[in-house]
């Protein structure tokens, strides 16, 4: 008899380890439900106008939430003057987003969102690169793989042409295309 309530409890003892590790062991998810780093391109703000991006996903467990932070590095053109060069652009920030392969994006971020062009009399004088805190909305859509498509709108507030009265402070920003894709 007490050998039967020996293995009666043995068995129980270890039938709960093996749910409990059953619990504890990671679940097959799919790469747009994980952690990890992304690479993309594309045209507008979160590029810093023509650009590349580095983000890293951090995904919020059992929930559809999730917060990458990113960095950008652009190419703004010299277009208005053969005296004017082109610049190097930057932006970061954080996007939180909601959705499975279809998401809203929140974004909130700080960077370069153009270039300002001084000309005094008709002639060309020289040119600065705006900055400017932004908050913009948008769309995500990222494959079973890891690919994906991002476009936004939104505004930014430019901090240093000091030229600029306040009210022309406000821009309209967008991000019409970034492609890429998150590496696991």
């Amino acid at each position: 008899m007490r050998a039967k309530q020996i293995g009666i409890g043995a068995a129980l003892i270890a039938l709960c380890m093996h749910a409990s590790v059953a619990r504890a062991a990671p679940q097959n998810l799919h790469i747009t439900e994980s952690d990890g780093p992304a690479f993309s391109f594309g045209l507008g703000m979160q590029y810093a106008l023509i650009g590349v991006q580095g983000a890293y996903y951090y995904q919020l467990e059992s929930t559809l939430y999730r917060v990458a932070g990113y960095l950008s590095l652009g190419l703004i053109p010299a277009v208005e003057d053969d005296r004017d060069s082109p610049d190097l652009g930057y932006m970061f920030g954080l996007i939180g987003s909601w959705g499975h392969k279809h998401r809203a994006l929140l974004d909130v971020s700080f960077g370069t969102i153009g270039k300002h062009w001084l000309r005094l009399h008709g002639e060309f004088v020289g040119s600065r690169v705006a900055v400017a805190p932004g908050l913009a909305i948008g769309y995500e859509y990222m494959t079973y793989e890891g690919f994906f498509l991002r476009v936004m709108i939104g505004v930014a507030y430019t901090l240093n042409i000091p030229i600029y009265s306040s009210s022309e402070r406000f821009n309209f920003t967008i991000t019409p295309i970034g492609l890429g894709l998150k590496v696991w």
